[in-house]
């Protein structure tokens, strides 16, 4: 699939507001997956495919209320997709929030 100029803006915005903290990303019962939903209607998916694995891989799903999908893209399609995936699972997990406790513990000198 060729991205359009419409598919890269959207990834475009869903990383700058997901780094603006703009974007609520939660993780799926599937493993390496998170979503975000958009006024009840259309859902976000990014999932990273055999992590770890010699070929991993990373996609971007939009899917209306009925789950239905409407948009799926790879990194193949448009290389920020891996980047979209990277900044919605560090939201997900609040890995920020974790690396400021821990830098905070150590510039206390309080270490475990």
């Amino acid at each position: 699939m060729n991205a359009s100029p419409q598919d890269i803006r959207l990834i475009d915005k869903l990383i700058e507001g997901t780094g603006a903290g703009k974007i609520d990303w939660q993780a799926t019962a599937v493993d390496s997956q998170y979503t975000a939903s958009f006024k009840g209607k259309w859902s976000v998916l990014v999932t990273e495919y055999n992590p770890g694995g010699a070929e991993t891989w990373w996609s971007v799903t939009i899917q209306d209320s009925d789950e239905r999908e409407m948009l799926r893209m790879t990194e193949e399609d448009y290389l920020p997709v891996r980047k979209l995936y990277e900044a919605a699972r560090r939201s997900a997990l609040n890995v920020d929030e974790a690396i400021k406790d821990i830098l905070k513990d150590l510039e206390d000198d309080i270490l475990f």
